[in-house]
This record gives C-alpha cells, sequence and structure tokens, in this order.
C-alpha cells in the first residue's frame, strides 16, 4: 500500500513540475496572416489573391447578410450583404464578385468588383470588369474595367494645386479675351 502511495505521489510531482506537457492544451496558432484565394474572380492574375491582417480587418462573409453601419481603421471586404454605411478613411474597401452594399462608403481606395447601391466618396475608386455602382460618386482618381458599370452621377475631386491651375488657366484666357476687345 505503501508502494501505491508513492507511486501516484510520485506521479503528481511529475505533472507539476512538467506542466507544459499537457495533453489537451491548445497549441498557439500563428493568425497574423491569412491568404484569401478569389476563386472565380476576373482580376488580374496579380490581384488573384488578397492579403490582410485579421487584426486590422473586417469581413462580411459569403452568404451572410449583415445590416448595420461600419466604421472601420483598416480595410473591409465584403463577400456577402451589407446594408448600411461604411466610414473607413485610411483604409481599402473590397467589394468583391457576388458581394453587394446598399448604403454610401467613404474610404481612401474602394475596389469594386460586385455591386454598390449607394454614394461613394474615394481618392481611388476602380469599378472591375463584374462590379456595378448605382448612385453618385465623387473621386479624385477613376478607373471603370470593361464590362464595369457605373449608373448615376460622377464628381472628380480637385486638390488644392489643381484648383489653383484651373483658376490660372480661366484667369488667363479671360486676360486674352480682353486683350482681343
Amino acid at each position: 500500500m505503501v508502494a501505491g502511495m508513492l507511486s501516484v505521489a510520485a506521479f503528481i510531482i511529475h505533472i507539476l513540475t512538467n506542466q507544459d506537457v499537457i495533453m489537451f492544451k491548445k497549441k498557439p496558432v500563428d493568425t497574423t496572416s491569412l491568404i484569401l484565394a478569389n476563386k472565380g474572380n476576373s482580376l488580374s492574375d496579380e490581384k488573384k489573391q488578397t492579403e490582410f491582417k485579421t487584426d486590422e480587418s473586417t469581413v462580411i462573409a459569403k452568404n451572410v447578410c449583415f445590416e448595420g453601419n461600419i466604421t472601420s481603421i483598416g480595410h473591409v471586404y465584403i463577400y456577402g450583404v451589407l446594408k448600411g454605411n461604411i466610414n473607413t478613411e485610411a483604409g481599402l474597401i473590397k467589394i468583391v464578385s457576388n458581394g453587394m452594399v446598399e448604403g454610401d462608403i467613404k474610404c481612401k481606395k474602394v475596389i469594386i468588383d460586385g455591386e454598390l447601391r449607394g454614394d461613394c466618396f474615394s481618392e481611388n475608386m476602380e469599378i472591375t470588369e463584374n462590379g456595378k455602382v448605382s448612385g453618385k460618386i465623387t473621386y479624385h482618381t477613376l478607373s471603370i474595367k470593361h464590362g464595369g458599370i457605373l449608373s448615376g452621377q460622377a464628381d472628380p475631386v480637385l486638390h488644392n494645386n489643381e484648383k489653383n491651375r484651373i483658376t490660372d488657366i480661366s484667369t488667363e484666357i479671360q486676360s486674352v479675351e480682353l486683350q482681343d476687345i
């Protein structure tokens, strides 16, 4: 009986001193970055994979319908349906093929390969072959690929130096017209 008790005591001491050898302990998982393969996407080869950090990105997954507004400092990827507004002034918004947003968007860069029903204010806007936009867009640079659809109003935003250049040109035109009189 003493031998049995000594065996149990030795076993308990062994477990307490070697705690990192536990059978059901969770192993650490590195989730700093994931790669999503955009299957069935007609984007160019270099854009077939989108890399993002999980702690800085918001993802609305395929077959998910989210109702509400999103405000983010990181990137936003829409694979499903979002009924609400998105505001990520420093980040990227990407609406992938078959993704849809019913609401307004404000961001630094937007890539639309799905559908946007609403207004968009973006520094850089790209509508891909499968992209469809219905609403008013305000942009600095705009790219619409063959097959992309824009239905609505498009207003370019001019930076201060471009506004000054246009004012200078109009002043020159007025002075030339006055000289002709």
